[in-house]
């Protein structure tokens, strides 16, 4: 029984889309990225205090808001373009672009001037 609702709901969004005048590859393609990619977000703005254990950091966004960022053995640090440990990148005073999800980063890319 399960597995003829999932083939008749799979059959459904398929060919509900062409019958909209849209493409079906097209539509379960934007489908499937959307159940797929995690939502991230983006924070900007300049680090004021690391953790001394380096798991996390708070930056200072234009808007004078202040975001704690966690940081993992998974998140990327880049200085000026290069990719770099986290010891190099992570200084108070520097400018970041921060790509989170949930406030824990992916990516964090800090920058010497801004």
């Amino acid at each position: 029984m399960k597995i003829m609702f999932i083939t008749t709901t799979a059959v459904a969004l398929a060919t509900t889309p062409a019958i909209a005048g849209v493409c079906p590859e097209a539509f379960m393609s934007s489908l499937q990225r959307v159940m797929v990619e995690p939502a991230m977000d983006e924070a900007e703005g300049m680090i004021m205090t690391v953790a001394a254990d380096w798991s996390n950091f708070t930056l200072k966004a234009a808007d004078d808001q202040v975001v704690t960022i966690q940081i993992d053995k998974e998140t990327v640090f880049t200085l000026d373009g290069k990719e770099v440990s986290r010891d190099l990148a992570l200084a108070s005073g520097r400018h970041a672009k921060v790509t989170h999800d949930e406030k824990t980063a992916s990516r964090v890319e800090v920058t010497t001037q801004k």
